[in-house]
């Protein structure tokens, strides 16, 4: 499914790279592109914790590897906004038992 809206920033580039994707049909030639400063502020803000966690951690040399884990702060950041239902961020084996089945299930 190829998006109708992007959201972006003020980035010069943006348009360029939309018009090449348009141009390549990659993307549709009915998408917008709105560049509005702070728009995907909202976005941004959610996983500034992974870029954070991820910026010293340079060994990364497989995508599997990278994938898995930022997947793994993807959740415990889930649990700690109280975004998982059943599971408080304050009960640890909930949280433990919610991480095993995840990782059973992925395995």
């Amino acid at each position: 499914m190829k998006p109708y809206v992007i959201n972006v920033d003020k980035n010069e580039a943006y348009p360029c790279a939309i018009s090449k994707l348009q141009a390549a049909r990659d993307l549709s030639n009915r998408c917008k592109l709105r560049q509005v400063k702070y728009l995907n502020n909202g976005i941004e803000q959610d996983y500034r914790f992974v870029k954070r966690m991820c910026s010293y951690k340079q060994w990364f040399r497989k995508l599997v590897c990278t994938k898995n884990t930022i997947d793994g702060f993807e959740v415990m950041h889930m649990i700690k906004k109280c975004q998982v239902k059943r599971v408080s961020k304050y009960d640890i084996i909930a949280q433990n038992n919610f991480i095993g089945n995840l990782l059973q299930e992925a395995a």
